[in-house]
């Protein structure tokens, strides 16, 4: 998915805090990329500096580019000191609590679908996968995320991870190997073991997880160990979730898609039922992109497919009503 940096890199800056949407002057990327970049990812390190990635990389802000991979300063100037290589498109990067940093995605030259890079971003050997293009994931992966043990949820296109068989959702220990015990529980699950069953996933606090599916029941729960989390009520979402995101105080904002072209929101009580407090928001001929629950309780959503351009960034209070303070 093409992803507008600006849009991305508001995110990031004061606007979440302030009434209207104004451009932070003191982040300072002058032209950015050139016409025809994508950007595909990015992600906010511990050290407050930005990784992005996306294709056809080849200068940024008058600098010349040898990577798909790029590290900014948290000022919006181009960090010299990242060179990792040519890679090929990352989809999700996540960073460990000791500063090392994951990246996973496509296919291509030192990458192999996921890597570890040390905080220098030299290639982390101790991460096990990879090793060449017939090891670890035999299809592209969409998002990781690390759990508070260290342990990486995997979610993408695959069916294999080497020999071993584990479709779309699966999890790895630090070291780069299977957890077989993860695998073991979740693909006697019929809703994920189905070819394409997984739409998205979310990582919960209390570390349970959430899976979006294209089967019957759209919204499941799994423990941390990967079994089904009975206690969860399924019979709340009916249409195909997009986005999954979890609030301070637990509840959980699902967007889904109603008809053809139609996005939805709703919000859960921690338990799967729905949240009567909350005004279901609704979108014609558009789909719900993100959603980031803010400090201040209030809900700030991107919407794209056909939006009109007064809508593609809307705030709700945290009742669902649309924010009209807020103006873009």
């Amino acid at each position: 998915m093409k992803i507008n940096i600006s849009f991305i890199i508001l995110l990031t800056s004061k606007l979440i805090y302030s009434q209207s949407a104004n451009l932070d002057g003191d982040f300072a990327i002058g032209n950015g990329f050139s016409v025809g970049h994508t950007v595909s990812t990015m992600s906010l390190l511990n050290c407050n500096k930005i990784i992005i990635s996306g294709l056809n990389f080849t200068n940024f802000n008058g600098t010349t580019l040898s990577s798909n991979i790029i590290r900014l300063n948290s000022n919006g100037t181009f960090d010299t000191n990242l060179n990792n290589g040519s890679v090929s498109l990352v989809n999700s990067i996540a960073q460990q609590n000791d500063g090392k940093i994951i990246m996973a995605g496509n296919a291509g030259f030192n990458f192999y679908r996921i890597r570890r890079f040390n905080t220098d971003f030299s290639i982390d050997n101790t991460f096990s996968v990879g090793i060449n293009s017939n090891n670890g994931f035999n299809e592209k992966i969409n998002k990781i995320l690390i759990q508070n043990d260290g342990k990486i949820l995997v979610y993408g296109n695959f069916t294999a991870y080497s020999s071993t068989t584990t479709k779309q959702l699966t999890r790895l220990t630090n070291n780069g190997s299977l957890d077989t015990n993860f695998n073991t529980n979740i693909i006697n699950i019929p809703a994920i073991n189905l070819t394409n069953g997984v739409r998205y996933f979310s990582l919960l606090s209390n570390g349970k997880i959430l899976v979006a599916t294209n089967s019957t029941p759209k919204l499941i729960r799994l423990n941390s160990d990967g079994t089904i989390d009975n206690t969860f009520t399924t019979s709340t979402v009916n249409n195909l979730v997009s986005t999954i995101t979890e609030q301070s105080d637990n509840k959980i904002l699902v967007s889904t898609t109603v008809g053809l072209n139609n996005g939805q929101l709703q919000r859960l009580n921690s338990d799967g039922s729905i949240d009567n407090t909350f005004t279901t928001y609704n979108i014609t001929n558009a789909l719900i992109n993100e959603i980031h629950h803010l400090s201040t309780n209030k809900i700030l959503i991107s919407n794209f497919n056909g939006a009109p351009s007064s809508s593609r960034m809307v705030r709700l209070n945290s009742n669902g009503n649309i924010d009209s303070t807020f103006n873009i």
